[in-house]
């Protein structure tokens, strides 16, 4: 069994830094939460083959208290469904 090599000093402060980076430039309103991808094979009445392809993604938003503000508090209405039921 071999001894991997240990990663440098540096190496490791530059991965911490980007992760934090990453963390800073990141938009914390909207966070997808799970994303699911269901596929499969049809084909038409002529024969043709077809992919059916659905993709589900859950998210968290997080309503910015700036723009409830600016908006009348409707926290649909930076999205354009204001009005839209529950």
């Amino acid at each position: 069994m071999t001894r991997e090599p240990r990663k440098p000093l540096l190496r490791s402060l530059g991965e911490f830094v980007g992760e934090i980076w990453k963390g800073v430039k990141a938009d914390p309103t909207r966070t997808v939460t799970k994303r699911r991808v269901e596929e499969r094979e049809a084909s038409t009445t002529s024969g043709k083959k077809v992919i059916l392809r659905r993709t589900t993604i859950e998210e968290v938003i997080v309503p910015d208290a700036r723009r409830q503000d600016a908006a009348g508090a409707d926290p649909h209405a930076d999205r354009g469904d204001a009005g839209r039921p529950g």
